[in-house]
């Protein structure tokens, strides 16, 4: 690493802070940023983070040396983005960065004004490549993901024109087969619920007269010729509703061979069919939406990156 400062070997930190008045810089010992470590790193950017506490004063002019186990000087740094109770550095060298671990220290160091031009100038540069290189890395990741996208678009509708096919022949062939059957299974239909309509409207009526029945019959002095008049009424509608019952019945027994016909026929298993081809239409129009969205955020994305260059 292109550095102005003395390697370390032997050295203890005490030494370190002892130094001054070279070229170098000076390091300090008695300040309220002595004891410092790293605690977190970033592998993308390089970085290093260093937690500060309830420390104030840190700017971007405060600088740092970062010492591994022996005291020896793997970087200078200075806070690149400073937060609430931490800073980032800026990007170290590569070979900086391997040597930094968990628990590095960090050391304050003051070095001139030249020195700090130099190291910050090192760093914006470091910072400005990191920046270009992960931008085209995303952009890298963008366009593969991209033609990923097409060729998934390209395949969905294929599928959609394929089901869009069936559909068509399925519907023709239904069309021919279902001439034969569904008038009649409709006029069984139509017959069928008029007659439960009536039968309903009968058993009404009977609850309601065997109601009134009951509360005559419970009177002191019963009115005998009401009585006997809704007797008459309600018999005469226990046969028509056991008539209406037989024909229900009979006319669910013919819809029922109807069916059965049609079945035969195949009707409702084209039915069937085209219902799932509707379905599966429809779960690949949503498939289809959701990639075109994809395609058109993965391409705004890459403009954004493009202007960043």
């Amino acid at each position: 690493m292109n550095t102005l400062w003395t390697i370390l070997s032997s050295a203890t930190l005490a030494a370190t802070i002892l130094a001054a008045g070279s070229a170098q810089g000076q390091v300090k010992g008695e300040d309220p940023f002595e004891v410092l470590a790293v605690d977190f790193l970033n592998d993308e950017t390089r970085s290093v983070s260093i937690p500060v506490g309830s420390q104030l004063g840190l700017t971007s002019d405060t600088f740092f040396a970062l010492l591994d186990g022996e005291n020896i000087v793997i970087a200078e740094i200075y806070p690149f983005e400073i937060l609430p109770t931490r800073f980032w550095s800026g990007p170290l060298t590569a070979e900086a960065f391997s040597r930094v671990r968990i628990g590095t220290r960090a050391v304050r160091i003051f070095p001139d004004q030249d020195k700090k031009r130099l190291l910050t100038d090192e760093y914006r540069a470091r910072a400005a490549a990191l920046r270009g290189a992960m931008v085209r890395r995303q952009k890298d990741r963008l366009e593969i993901s991209l033609r990923e996208i097409d060729e998934e678009i390209l395949y969905l509708n294929n599928i959609l024109r394929k089901l869009q096919r069936e559909r068509l022949e399925l519907r023709s062939k239904l069309q021919d087969e279902k001439q034969a059957v569904d008038g009649k299974l409709e006029r069984v239909s139509d017959r069928l619920d008029a007659a439960r309509n009536d039968l309903d409207d009968l058993e009404d009526e009977r609850y309601e007269l065997i109601e009134e029945r009951n509360r005559l019959s419970a009177r002191e002095n019963p009115p005998q010729s009401r009585i006997q008049r809704l007797d008459e009424r309600i018999s005469r509608l226990n046969v028509e509703v056991g008539e209406l019952r037989d024909e229900v019945q009979e006319l669910r027994e013919e819809r029922r061979e109807t069916r059965e016909d049609a079945e035969r026929r195949g009707i409702l298993r084209i039915r069937a069919n085209l219902d799932e081809l509707a379905l599966e239409e429809s779960r690949v129009r949503i498939d289809l939406d959701e990639r075109l969205s994809e395609r058109d955020r993965i391409i705004r994305e890459l403009e954004r990156l493009k202007n960043r260059e």
